[in-house]
């Protein structure tokens, strides 16, 4: 039986020949492919698929909300009250407008009160003519008036951003001071001092401002010193002497 030959001394087959030849970039294809035309060729326009044209957002749009999202986001799911913020402000003595919280009624509830940076009152008819520039205005329940109630500065009290909690405890210490100096009142039956230490307490002011004013060394400094503050501001101002806290 003859013995194999060895595999560097076995001839190479022809197969393995052709793929070893060398590929040529530049040479014509041997049949040109049917959707290949020459440069001079090409189309004038290319096409894309339009979009539906929707009309111009207009503010003063009831719909426009609808209509943004429509426009800008239309594979995002629909959520008004994440839009809401970005709604105009509605037109003076509108039906809108008249439907404001704090909108100047016969009527309106201490809850809804609203107050500057120096804890003064703010009626509604001021509060609607401050200009916007004075940076009381905010997206609230009520944008196109100027100021905070407690509830808002309750919230901010317990924010994230430390400059949202400074100015929120110190125009809340400065709140604190005039309604024990007795401003809106100065006995238990003088319904607004009443209401605004109801909406103290339903906010859980004192607690917010206890516990950033306790806050360790990590904590914000700045809050800590506006937090204390505001405490300080509420024992001097003696309301909780005049009515032991209540």
């Amino acid at each position: 039986m003859p013995c194999p030959l060895p595999k560097a001394d076995q001839p190479s087959s022809p197969g393995d020949k052709i793929a070893k030849a060398p590929y040529d970039e530049d040479q014509a294809p041997a049949r040109i492919p049917p959707d290949l035309f020459p440069i001079t060729d090409l189309p004038k326009t290319t096409h894309f698929p339009a979009p539906p044209t929707l009309p111009d957002l207009d503010p003063s749009d009831p719909n426009f909300l609808a209509t943004l999202h429509e426009k800008y986001f239309p594979n995002l799911p629909a959520d008004p009250s994440k839009l809401a913020w970005m709604a105009p402000v509605p037109s003076k003595d509108s039906p809108a407008d008249k439907e404001s919280p704090y909108y100047p009624h016969e009527e309106i509830g201490v809850s809804a009160l609203r107050f500057d940076f120096r804890g003064r009152f703010l009626s509604p008819r001021v509060s609607r003519s401050i200009s916007s520039n004075k940076g009381l205005h905010h997206h609230g329940e009520a944008p196109e008036a100027a100021g905070y109630t407690i509830a808002e500065l309750a919230r901010l009290a317990r924010s994230a951003v430390p400059a949202q909690r400074c100015m929120a405890y110190q125009t809340l210490g400065r709140i604190l001071y005039r309604l024990g100096r007795g401003e809106w009142g100065k006995t238990e039956d003088d319904p607004i001092a009443m209401g605004v230490w109801s909406s103290v307490k339903q906010g859980r002011v004192l607690e917010s401002l206890f516990e950033a004013a306790a806050a360790g060394e990590g904590g914000h400094r700045g809050s800590r010193a506006y937090a204390t503050e505001a405490l300080w501001l509420f024992d001097k101002g003696g309301w909780k002497v005049k009515h032991k806290g209540r």
